[in-house]
């Protein structure tokens, strides 16, 4: 009888390295190498800075992208720089906003300058952690060809995945699309990107960071230094447990990635070598407090 095996489940990266060739000429290898990476590992995922134009190479932890670059340099050979790591953040909307967006088209000297306009409405989510999903007016859904309709879906998309003052993809939010004058795909697109752009330019964006699900087994005599230390990184226990030899504890914690950073290093330090740990991505939790001017900093690179 036939069957079919389960397919591999990768989450999001939550590391991403900003990665560029040392030459025009190395690009186009760089670039093959990326795909062969990509299709050889699931969890490895390119993609472009909507910002800085840089390519970003994400991945599933610190080291996880160490191997990347070492492959790169000594399987690919392909002469290119990784910069440092850096955390993925997400940004949502705190309250509903709409505005109608014009967008014009600069004209050749055969074709006359195009003015095309949106009316959009955003509007938050019940939960900012959800994708963002985006819906056209019955009316205007009605009144344009099924191509400008996937057109207008279209800009949306590409909006969810980079866009506001800082750039970072956009969750919880749902775009309604009320109104539209346009009269090709392109323009559609375009005038909806552009469109979404300035209304969260407009706002104070909420900052959504990776939370980490964590455990780690280490000696009883450890647990205080440990528990104190995860404290000082904004975490905090949920759940302990000896285990079964009756000399270690297992300790079940969350904490955001951003204070995660070269974690395995100190917990090392801290329990002489003779602790394990593993993380996972648990949700994206919306940043407060203190934590959003340390968010701004690592967003920004400064």
């Amino acid at each position: 009888q036939p069957f079919r095996l389960q397919g591999i489940h990768t989450p999001p990266p939550v590391f991403t390295r900003t990665i560029e060739a040392s030459s025009k000429a190395e690009e186009t290898r760089l670039d093959q190498a990326l795909r062969y990476l990509e299709l050889e590992d699931p969890s490895v995922h390119v993609s472009v800075d909507p910002l800085t134009g840089s390519r970003l190479i994400g991945g599933m932890g610190e080291l996880h992208l160490d191997v990347i670059d070492h492959r790169l340099k000594n399987h690919y050979k392909v002469d290119a720089e990784m910069g440092p790591v850096r955390v993925t953040f997400r940004s949502t909307l705190s309250r509903e906003v709409h505005g109608i967006c014009e967008h014009r088209f600069r004209g050749s000297a055969s074709t006359q300058a195009e003015v095309t306009s949106v009316t959009l409405q955003l509007t938050p989510l019940e939960e900012p952690h959800l994708p963002s999903i985006c819906s056209l007016a019955d009316s205007l859904r009605d009144a344009l060809s099924p191509e400008l309709a996937q057109a207008l879906r279209d800009g949306a998309e590409d909006a969810f995945h980079g866009c506001g003052s800082y750039g970072l993809p956009l969750d919880g939010v749902h775009v309604r699309i009320v109104d539209a004058s346009v009269s090709s795909e392109s323009s559609a697109s375009a005038t909806v990107l552009t469109g979404i752009n300035k209304l969260l330019q407009k706002e104070d964006p909420l900052f959504l960071e990776p939370m980490m699900s964590l455990e780690i087994v280490i000696p009883e005599q450890y647990q205080n230094a440990v528990v104190g230390d995860l404290t000082r990184r904004d975490g905090h226990v949920d759940d302990m447990k000896h285990m079964p030899n009756g000399l270690d504890v297992l300790l079940v914690a969350q904490a955001p990635l951003r204070s995660m950073l070269g974690y395995s290093t100190q917990l090392r330090s801290l329990t002489q070598g003779s602790a394990s740990f593993s993380m996972e991505l648990d949700q994206y939790a919306e940043a407060s407090g203190s934590s959003i001017q340390e968010v701004v900093k690592m967003i920004r690179g400064f």
